[in-house]
């Protein structure tokens, strides 16, 4: 009897689980978040985290009440704008020193260097458009805090959903072998791309800083193609990281890089790079706007124009708030324009070109438009990127 009661009021594997991710999640923002010459700072920004999601909670779940969503996506966005703004960063830098009582002559925008603040935000908007539809369950606190400060998808993602991570998490869980097995697979894959390759192809990749050494054209397309492969290594290999370890835990984040310098197109490049990053914008931005502007009954070429540019400028503003972001994602809204028009001038010519060797020759000219877009992604200014195009192209 007495032995039959000790195993009913014993844990079971689910809540153990259950509350470990809890605990490895918030002390994960704290023990991740970057040190500051700012005083406090490395506890006030994790902190500061911890109420954003706590608060989120309290005004989707608990209060139930969405007048002030608009208000705090708002907030959160704004916030985000100044943290990605270097001159904005700097000030509210001064700003933090001067309260600490701090030089404020030695502020720097890495004194606000956030640990997955942007991938929070996203989350947190997501939760905040989404609650009260039918696909989006009530989340207690524990397991949104969770949701929201996931350890392994904190740093560089994946932007997961809410409904489907719930699923995972709520499921029935035992550790297996071949989630044990596949996870450390995936781990050790995605060590080999981050510190190995990608960290090798740092050596001769373009920066900010070698973009005025080199004189050859040929050295330069190798600076521009080694960091293309570069930054698919180490992002993607940061992925297969926070995948394996995520899955030892039975949870399976979305899937983030599928190959994406073997598509044939621009359009399937996007769709297989950062794909959740993709997905959100997707569904927050670009499909809204397109059913505004259809309302308006514009053309549809200028309809598709307008959301390709706007979605990715967007994009390139979520990396940075410089012109050569913007550059960035205009030069991939002309790609995604330019390969909407083709597909529609291809449904009324079906004699045009096809085969493999016509497959081959598109997905070389993707990769290739792609990592020339790199150059304004990498380094710092336009004057910069204007050189490397100069040198690339024998125009010196």
């Amino acid at each position: 009897m007495t032995g039959a009661k000790a195993t009913e009021h014993r844990p079971s594997l689910h809540s153990v689980r259950k509350w470990f991710l809890v605990g490895v999640s918030v002390a994960g923002v704290f023990v991740l978040q970057p040190a500051s010459a700012v005083r406090n700072l490395v506890v006030w920004l994790p902190a500061l985290s911890l109420l954003f999601t706590i608060g989120v909670w309290f005004v989707a779940f608990s209060w139930r009440d969405r007048r002030p969503a608009t208000i705090i996506v708002a907030g959160l966005l704004a916030l985000l704008v100044v943290l990605k703004s270097d001159p904005a960063a700097l000030e509210l830098s001064r700003v933090v020193r001067a309260i600490n009582g701090q030089d404020v002559t030695l502020a720097a925008v890495s004194d606000l260097s956030w640990i997955g603040f942007s991938y929070i935000v996203f989350r947190l908007i997501h939760v905040l458009r989404d609650v009260g539809s039918p696909r989006m369950p009530v989340l207690t606190l524990p397991e949104f805090i969770t949701y929201v400060l996931f350890t392994p998808t904190l740093i560089a993602g994946p932007i997961d959903r809410g409904e489907r991570f719930i699923k995972d998490l709520r499921a029935d869980w035992r550790p297996s072998w071949p989630d044990i097995g596949a996870g450390m697979q995936r781990l050790v894959v995605g060590a080999f791309k981050k510190f190995v390759l990608a960290d090798a192809l740092a050596l001769v990749a373009l920066n900010g800083q070698n973009a005025f050494e080199v004189r050859g054209s040929g050295w330069m397309w190798l600076l521009v193609l080694a960091f293309a492969a570069r930054i698919y290594f180490d992002f993607s290999g940061y992925t297969d990281m926070a995948l394996g370890l995520a899955r030892w835990f039975g949870i399976y984040p979305p899937e983030n890089f599928a190959a994406p310098y073997l598509k044939p197109n621009i359009t399937q490049f996007w769709n297989s790079w950062h794909m959740s990053l993709s997905a959100w914008f997707r569904t927050y931005w670009f499909n809204p706007v397109l059913r505004a502007l259809r309302a308006r009954k514009l053309p549809m070429w200028s309809i598709v124009g307008i959301c390709h540019l706007s979605t990715m400028v967007l994009i390139g503003l979520w990396h940075g708030v410089t012109a050569n972001f913007v550059i960035w994602g205009a030069w991939h809204a002309v790609g995604l324009f330019a390969h909407n028009r083709w597909t529609e001038f291809l449904r009324s010519h079906p004699s045009t070109p096809s085969g493999w060797l016509w497959t081959a020759l598109s997905t070389a000219v993707t990769c290739l438009y792609v990592s020339l877009g790199w150059v304004w992604f990498v380094v710092p200014d336009t004057v910069t990127s204007v050189h490397v195009f100069r040198v690339l192209f024998m125009l010196n």
